[in-house]
């Protein structure tokens, strides 16, 4: 069976020249296809390397506003005699009005004396959480929203599901056990 017998020249050799011309296009495209998705992927990987430092200079700049106003907030003349007369509405008032001003989430002012405990915040949710660290034998307890802000900095143990006042449902706790060792080599530049 003779398939590719050409009687002329002429078509053997323009055969040989349209079989290189396609070979040399595919080869083309495999190599420019590579190319432009290696090109594609290191831009990709530039722009979120940018974008995770500009996060994490926003965060560590939030992080020194916090901590600003909370040294503001501490030598307040008129925080520091509400909360040394035990008028714990006052202090809290002023604490709310800080938290609306820098945009946070939550302030609590807990007790150095009594392991823990939560004097005043911002959130009552937060105060009844804590009262169930008793109940569940654990140092702090807090909910699944809060570990969802955690993404993945802690060690948790899910403790299921208590009931808060004030809460119509159920809310499902986790008890904070540590660290976890990614958040610890991230914190100290990978060591």
């Amino acid at each position: 069976m003779k398939l590719f017998r050409f009687k002329r020249l002429q078509s053997r050799l323009f055969s040989i020249f349209l079989s290189l011309f396609f070979a040399v296009g595919f080869f083309s495209f495999l190599l420019l296809n590579h190319l432009y998705e290696r090109s594609a992927r290191n831009q990709i990987q530039a722009k979120l390397t940018v974008s995770a430092g500009v996060l994490d200079k926003i965060i560590a700049m939030r992080l020194e506003n916090h901590g600003q106003a909370a040294s503001i907030l501490s030598k307040d003349y008129a925080f520091q005699q509400a909360f040394s007369t035990d008028d714990l509405e006052t202090t809290s008032s002023a604490m709310e009005s800080l938290r609306q001003r820098i945009k946070a989430d939550l302030m609590m002012l807990l007790s150095t004396e009594d392991e823990h405990k939560v004097l005043v915040d911002t959130r009552k949710s937060a105060s009844r959480l804590e009262s169930q660290s008793k109940t569940l034998k654990r140092l702090i307890i807090v909910s699944e929203a809060t570990i969802k802000k955690a993404r993945g900095f802690y060690k948790t143990e899910c403790m299921g599901e208590v009931t808060v006042k004030g809460r119509s449902k159920p809310t499902r706790v986790f008890a904070l056990l540590g660290r976890s060792p990614q958040a610890n080599s991230e914190t100290h530049g990978g060591e």
